[in-house]
């Protein structure tokens, strides 16, 4: 039998450190989530002060795949967060996702 349970829970797609030293391992995103990466792009290109509160609810969104349970909200990280951090954040996580579905 597939079983897809326990696949999910033992394949880690992503760690990273936050400021604070909390580790974080972070599940693959959904398909709608992946779709709001692309998405992320084309929005710096038109509107850019909307992208700024994108770019900090797509970092939130990311960090809340985390598996040890860790939830972020959007006004904690732009408190704690530089905005560069959070671009940073979002195009690592990306760029391992597509590494990952590449091989």
């Amino acid at each position: 039998m597939l079983n897809l349970q326990e696949i999910t829970k033992t394949k880690k797609l992503y760690e990273i450190k936050m400021p604070d030293g909390t580790e974080l391992t972070l599940k693959m995103p959904t398909q709608a989530m992946f779709q709001k990466i692309m998405e992320l792009q084309d929005i710096g290109k038109d509107k850019p002060l909307e992208a700024l509160d994108s770019i900090y609810q797509m970092t939130t969104d990311i960090l809340n795949l985390n598996t040890q349970g860790k939830t972020y909200d959007v006004e904690e990280l732009k408190s704690t967060l530089d905005i560069s951090i959070c671009v940073l954040v979002i195009q690592d996580y990306f760029q391992s996702l597509t590494n990952i579905l590449g091989e």
